[in-house]
């Protein structure tokens, strides 16, 4: 064997081995890589205020900080309050259960799938208490569980504080290091990296302020049509709303077929149309508006990519998908470029 090829089989066992390690290393954080995929979203929308602080502070150290501190108390204090909002009305919903079944009527209800739902309601009422018991006992059978996912939970919430503040601090000097080991052109890198930045802030920022409008637009319903609990129920419609197929409907078309059902005719065919027309439509107004121009790619690419990326990567697939279709599409359209 001559030297040239002892070189190439050397060049490719060493770079078997950097993937292998990267990979290795990405299946070890990837419990944590929706947490430092959304910092750094904020970071690249934080950052010109972050500079402008440092050209003042002249401390990487104090300027990154105080950003970071600025960011968490702009999230946690909202998550607070949405956070009681939804623990006292879900206890609220649960202990009015009984009263809300035996107050359901279908007298006026001429439909013959009614009969059968009040008979259904009629069982359930009658086994409410043992429901409940059921209930704590398997809330105190999940303790365990329970602890485990509120310690992953905090976790998490410490690697997103962490990787702010780093980001902010270091994440200059971590791109730049990145940009040089990478064997790849300089405009490829470049384009790439300026790429990520623009679809990492479309898909968590875009996807979640989406999802906030298309929860407060069903609150404002519930509201107007006499419902109970309506701010929990929005705060359901907005988790909802982030997930394809399922969204928002969740909440609305149950409320409106409950309308129906009760002889609220009008009500009901208003809220239907209401949620069908207002708030799933919204999605498919405010995303494109909002994504454009920052992630150009065909809206059926971006939908294969999310229902790809959920069934690959779980609940994390939702915003990776998008982030790995836009990449892969400019990566095609720069070497179409340097094809011809």
């Amino acid at each position: 064997m001559d030297r040239k090829e002892m070189v190439k089989i050397e060049g490719y066992f060493e770079a078997f081995v950097i993937i292998s390690l990267i990979s290795l290393f990405l299946l070890m954080i990837s419990e944590y890589l929706l947490a430092i995929l959304f910092a750094s979203s904020l970071v690249f929308l934080v950052y010109k205020p972050y500079k402008k602080l440092l050209s003042f502070t002249k401390s990487d150290f104090s300027a990154a900080l105080f950003m970071t501190t600025f960011i968490v108390l702009v999230i946690l204090i909202p998550f607070y309050f949405v956070g009681v909002s939804v623990y006292t009305e879900s206890f609220e919903i649960f202990r009015s259960s009984e009263q809300l079944i035996n107050d359901f009527s279908l007298d006026d209800c001429n439909y013959a799938i009614c009969s059968q739902i009040e008979r259904n309601l009629v069982v359930v009422s009658s086994n409410v208490d043992s429901l409940t018991e059921r209930f704590a006992s398997y809330v105190s059978s999940s303790i365990g569980s329970f602890f485990s996912s509120l310690t992953s939970l905090i976790i998490n919430i410490f690697i997103f504080v962490l990787s702010v503040f780093f980001f902010l601090k270091d994440g200059e000097k971590f791109m730049k290091y990145v940009k040089r080991i990478i064997p790849m052109k300089n405009s490829y890198k470049d384009a790439l990296f300026l790429r990520f930045k623009q679809v990492s802030a479309a898909v968590f920022i875009d996807s979640i302020f989406v999802a906030f409008v298309q929860g407060v637009l069903v609150g404002i319903a519930l509201y107007f049509a006499g419902f109970n609990s309506p701010v929990f129920w929005s705060i359901i419609a907005s988790f909802m709303a982030l997930l394809p197929f399922i969204g928002a409907a969740f909440v609305w078309i149950p409320a409106s077929m409950y309308l129906l059902l009760t002889s609220q005719f009008l009500p009901g065919v208003l809220f239907f149309l209401y949620g069908f027309f207002v708030v799933s439509l919204s999605d498919n107004i405010l995303r494109p508006m909002l994504m454009h121009h920052r992630v150009p790619v065909h809206s059926f690419l971006i939908f294969l990519s999310i229902l790809g990326g959920i069934g690959f990567f779980g609940f994390l697939g939702l915003f990776l998908g998008p982030i790995i279709i836009s990449l892969l599409v400019s990566v095609l359209q720069l070497y179409k470029l340097d094809f011809r």
